[in-house]
This record gives structure tokens, C-alpha cells and sequence, in this order.
């Protein structure tokens, strides 16, 4: 019978990962200085990960477990007094977190398998039923759930790229406009006249 696999050593062989992957890059990294950081033999890394491609895979993975988490916790009160910015501030906190790993993390061999396009949506989607209630509640404005959920993580994707991965324009100032943006889309009475 097949021994179940240890969780607690999936993990640390993740965080081993991404701290390797951060310290030598993805190239260079070898999976036996993963084990070792681990605290497992090379053999044992390879029970759970068969293949850094595979290791780096799972890290995609959880950043995207870990964004469908933040929706969850925050998206539902963008209607609450500064639950918009709260929104915002998490989606930056964790790209923040998370840009080490995304820039060696091979997002390419993630979007090969067709995980990345699936991920998307599905975060899409989850955002999109938050949105809705919202709107049944009359929270926020009345749209099509599907397109606010998108046009809001576009125009935070792109704050993050220009503001946070790139560093090309000032955060306050994008994180500002973007606030008062989709202020003005969704709450009608926050409008200025």
C-alpha cells in the first residue's frame, strides 16, 4: 500500500523552492539544494515534484489558490466604507508578495498545460459571483457580472505591471485613480456632481 504524502514537507519543499528559485533563478537552481533546504533527500523531493518544470507548476498554482482566497475575503465587501481600498491594497500586498516568484516562476510552461487561461477564468468567475450578489443587494451598480469582473482585474493588472513589477509610474497616484474609477462605476452615491 502506498504511503500517503506528508503535506508539512510539501510545503517546505515550496517554500525551499522559492527561496532557491529567488537566490540561484530558475536556471540555475538545482532540485538537490531544494531537498537539502527542505530537509529531505533528493529522493523524497521527487515523490512529491517529479521535475523543477513540475515544482515550479505548483508554485503557480498556489499563487493563484492564494488570489481566489483574497477575492473571497475581500471582494464581497467592496460596498463597505474603504472595502474598495482594502480590495486594492490586497490584490497589491499580494502581487508585492508574490513578484519574486512570479518572475522566476515559469508562468510559460503553466500556460502551455492550458492551466493559466482556466485559472484566469475561474478567478474571473469567482469574482463575478460576488460582484452579483452585490448587485442583487443593490450595493453596488447594475452591469453584466462577467465584464465588471474582468474590466476590475484589468485595471488592476495593469496598476500591478506599470506601478509594482515594472516600477514606470507612482503607485499612490494609479492606486488613487483606480479607486476613484471604479468609485464612480459602482456606487452611486459616492459620485461627485
Amino acid at each position: 500500500m502506498a504511503r500517503a504524502l506528508d503535506p508539512h514537507k510539501k510545503e517546505a519543499i515550496m517554500t525551499a523552492a522559492r527561496m532557491i528559485f529567488i537566490r540561484d533563478g530558475y536556471r540555475a537552481a538545482k532540485m538537490t539544494d531544494i531537498a537539502t533546504e527542505a530537509g529531505v533527500a533528493a529522493g523524497t523531493l521527487y515523490l512529491y515534484f517529479n521535475s523543477k518544470e513540475a515544482l515550479s507548476n505548483a508554485l503557480s498554482e498556489d499563487f493563484f489558490n492564494r488570489c481566489a482566497l483574497m477575492i473571497d475575503q475581500y471582494v464581497p465587501h467592496i460596498a463597505d466604507e474603504n472595502g474598495l481600498t482594502q480590495y486594492i491594497d490586497s490584490v497589491i500586498q499580494i502581487a508585492r508578495d508574490e513578484m519574486p516568484v512570479l518572475s522566476f516562476a515559469r508562468i510559460e510552461s503553466f500556460e502551455k498545460a492550458g492551466k493559466g487561461k482556466e485559472v484566469r477564468k475561474e478567478l474571473s468567475i469567482r469574482t463575478a459571483n460576488h460582484l452579483q450578489k452585490l448587485m442583487e443587494e443593490k450595493a453596488i451598480r447594475n452591469y453584466d457580472a462577467i465584464a465588471l469582473a474582468d474590466m476590475m482585474g484589468g485595471m488592476l493588472h495593469k496598476v500591478i505591471m506599470s506601478c509594482v513589477v515594472e516600477e514606470t509610474f507612482d503607485l499612490a497616484t494609479h492606486k488613487a485613480t483606480a479607486i476613484r474609477i471604479l468609485e464612480y462605476a459602482l456606487f452611486e452615491s459616492r459620485n461627485e456632481n
